[in-house]
């Protein structure tokens, strides 16, 4: 999964790790409302990095 910002910091749409080849970015509508990573992000990471 892409590191976690710090607190208050906003998230990155897009992420590329380039020791796995892998670039991702998730576009979405649904707001950012809370602090923790929602858990459409996290299984979508989740996901990504299984395939």
């Amino acid at each position: 999964m892409p590191p976690r910002p710090a607190a208050g910091r906003p998230r990155r749409p897009a992420y590329a790790d380039l020791a796995e080849g892998l670039v991702g970015i998730l576009l979405t509508q649904a707001a950012m409302d809370s602090a923790t990573t929602p858990r459409l992000h996290r299984d979508f990471w989740t996901t990504a990095y299984q395939m």
